[in-house]
């Protein structure tokens, strides 16, 4: 996961001197997207460059929902859903033959991990330091366990989540997405 900001409006000569300062600026419809220079891992920290600064942004998590090996070659799922359980719509969506990833940038969201031997549901969201220098991408584990029928009734609502997490997980193909508005 990344932050990223948007700035409203195609301001040339502010994603020139952005870039000038390898910052890595480009511009979209009407806003100019940064991707903010990572400060610290633990907690993951990000830098909100002089030139922003007093500027109209909003701040965005850049986090994927997709299949990949962990550190011991184990399948890992990542789905990406809001604090209701409810699926989110991707900004874009890669396909290659057999491997597919949905791309979002969300001001806050719900990660569900999901590997064969426990199911990790994780809170992200974004703190502004009061310098207003830093931003700081808070992460917080939620539930975490083995045995799914063990999943405390608070938690329900990820179920349907959980329940795609595994569908994808056993899958040939990397094609199963939890997100709104993709085909399942």
């Amino acid at each position: 996961m990344k932050v990223i900001a948007r700035i409203k409006g195609e301001d040339q000569e502010l994603l020139e001197n952005l870039n000038a300062g390898n910052i890595v600026a480009r511009r979209v419809k009407n806003a100019i997207i940064v991707d903010l220079p990572q400060l610290s891992k633990i907690p993951a920290s990000f830098a909100i460059p002089d030139l922003l600064v007093g500027k109209d942004i909003i701040y965005f998590i850049e986090c994927t929902e997709n299949l990949r090996g962990d550190f011991a070659d184990k399948k890992v799922v990542t789905l990406v859903c809001d604090k209701a359980g409810q699926p989110m719509k991707p900004y874009y969506i890669s396909k290659t033959t057999n491997k597919d990833a949905a791309y979002f940038a969300i001001p806050k969201c719900v990660t569900i991990l999901t590997s064969a031997e426990r199911v990790v549901i994780e809170e992200h969201y974004l703190e502004k330091d009061k310098s207003g220098y830093t931003i700081t991408l808070i992460d917080r584990v939620m539930w975490e366990g083995e045995d799914v029928n063990a999943l405390p009734e608070a938690f329900s609502r990820f179920k349907e989540v959980i329940d795609a997490s595994y569908l994808k997980l056993l899958s040939d193909e990397d094609k199963v997405f939890y997100a709104q508005g993709v085909s399942k």
